[in-house]
């Protein structure tokens, strides 16, 4: 499993995200991500939605994120598990995809 930086572009849905991902030496990738482990309702429910907005408020708090990767999915996004830092927190790290499925906005998936 490899492990970048990343900044986040934008949210497709509850499990899905564009993110320019910082692989080293000034280099840049802007790719779609799949959140690994987890599925979200999708988007036209108001379940969906629900998933979004919970990704959305959580994501704008955060000061840093990290993407762990090490395969894409038959669509061609890179599968990841998602961790961020907040101001609130400090040096604490999150991980998005349990926070989906703990907060009941994602249920468990094997891919």
């Amino acid at each position: 499993m490899f492990e970048y930086t990343a900044t986040l572009l934008a949210i497709v849905d509850g499990d899905t995200l564009k993110l320019d991902v910082d692989l080293g030496f000034r280099m840049h990738a802007k790719e779609v991500f799949r959140l690994a482990r987890i599925n979200c309702p999708e988007l036209l429910s108001l379940e969906g939605m629900q998933a979004r907005t919970f990704v959305a408020e959580t994501l704008a708090k955060a000061i840093a994120l990290k993407v762990q990767t090490s395969r894409s999915e038959k669509y061609g996004r890179w599968l990841a598990e998602l961790s961020f830092q907040t101001r609130e927190t400090g040096a604490q790290w999150h991980n998005l995809n349990t926070l989906l499925l703990t907060s009941g906005h994602a249920k468990p998936f094997k891919h």
